[in-house]
């Protein structure tokens, strides 16, 4: 519970800086206006329209994600890094919250995309609810060990924010949320399955296009999410491990 109350205590701390709330309208909005563009120009292609508000939730929540490259140099300025990584609780019960912030206001995409694709006139809604909790809540996982991979990976770096859109496009493009060109499909496509928001994105896609999948189908695809979340695990824990030392022992990383 405690661990609950630091995440939400963290979550408004996020919604209260104006910059983080105006990349989520600004990034979510501009991905449904420029689908509907697309939509009066050249046309619709099957079941592109019901889709569109699912993939501007997910450009717009992993927007927010990648916020997590510069989240922890922001409380470096702010002038409490210091604080929280030398907390009673303990760093990483400290600093995971103040992360994972980032992808639960993230979250927040969805919905407000929902309401965007339904105002100029887009279908909106799921039509298998069941397969559609289960692979939000997949894309939640995935999103928030890749936010904590991203976060103390560019905590290692002073230039973090320089870098943060470094990280939004290719994972947009590896994780296919627009599908893939069909000359690079075969490379990128496997590529894609293996990162922890990939695979969910997938069945999010077939929950709304009331599509069945066979056990055949979701066994693959749940043993691929399994193995990019075990990796990135295991880099999450190296990671770890590598802020904690140069912090505590060599003293080498700057929190004030």
């Amino acid at each position: 519970m405690r661990d609950l109350r630091l995440l939400g205590f963290q979550v408004v701390q996020f919604a209260k800086v104006p910059y983080f709330v105006q990349t989520l309208i600004t990034v979510t909005l501009t991905a449904v206006l420029l689908q509907w563009l697309l939509s009066n120009a050249f046309g619709t292609v099957s079941g592109a329209d019901q889709l569109v508000w699912m993939r501007a939730g997910i450009v717009g929540s992993w927007s927010l994600t990648c916020t997590a490259a510069g989240i922890l140099g922001f409380q470096r300025y702010q002038g409490v890094l210091a604080s929280l990584v030398f907390s009673p609780v303990g760093a990483i019960r400290s600093l995971f919250p103040v992360i994972i912030s980032c992808v639960v206001f993230g979250m927040l995409a969805f919905p407000l995309a929902l309401g965007f694709a339904a105002v100029l006139g887009f279908p909106v809604g799921f039509g298998n609810g069941w397969l559609a909790a289960v692979a939000l809540t997949m894309f939640f996982c995935g999103s928030a060990l890749l936010a904590l991979c991203i976060a103390l990976f560019f905590m290692l770096t002073p230039n973090a924010l320089t870098y943060e859109a470094l990280v939004t496009m290719p994972v947009v493009l590896l994780a296919g949320i627009f599908g893939y060109p069909e000359v690079t499909k075969p490379v990128l496509e496997p590529i894609g399955t293996l990162i922890p928001i990939g695979t969910p994105i997938r069945l999010l896609e077939a929950a709304v296009l009331q599509r069945e999948l066979a056990t055949a189908e979701v066994l693959p695809i749940l043993i691929a999410w399994g193995v990019g979340v075990i990796v990135c695990g295991l880099a999450l824990t190296l990671l770890t491990r590598v802020v904690l030392r140069r912090v505590s022992r060599v003293g080498s990383l700057e929190v004030q």
